[in-house]
């Protein structure tokens, strides 16, 4: 299991660089409307990691270094909860950059 977590991990990784001239593709039904990146984009963000943090401290209680969780859309993807926390909040910075940089 440890393995198959770590393999997973080194396959998503690209998507949490900040480096932002390795650029992911996004689906379109994920491509922010035009409008929406003139209106509150950083305050919102700002609220939503509020959210995020909230989730993440209730994890305390949870040994998230032997808490393995299965990606729903890939059988083979399998991640230890400690490396899909850290992997949420790199790409979470990967996401403010890229809000910065529009803005």
């Amino acid at each position: 299991m440890e393995e198959l977590a770590a393999s997973s991990l080194l396959s998503l990784q690209p998507y949490t660089s900040t480096d932002r001239s390795k650029r992911a593709d996004t689906w379109d039904i994920w491509q922010p409307k035009a409008s929406y990146l003139k209106s509150a984009l950083l305050q919102e963000f700002i609220s939503s990691q509020q959210i995020f943090k909230h989730h993440i401290i209730a994890f305390e209680k949870i040994p998230t270094d032997q808490t393995f969780v299965k990606y729903l859309g890939h059988s083979n993807l399998i991640f230890k909860l400690d490396d899909c926390i850290n992997f949420l909040i790199d790409h979470e910075k990967r996401h403010w950059n890229q809000a910065s940089e529009i803005i």
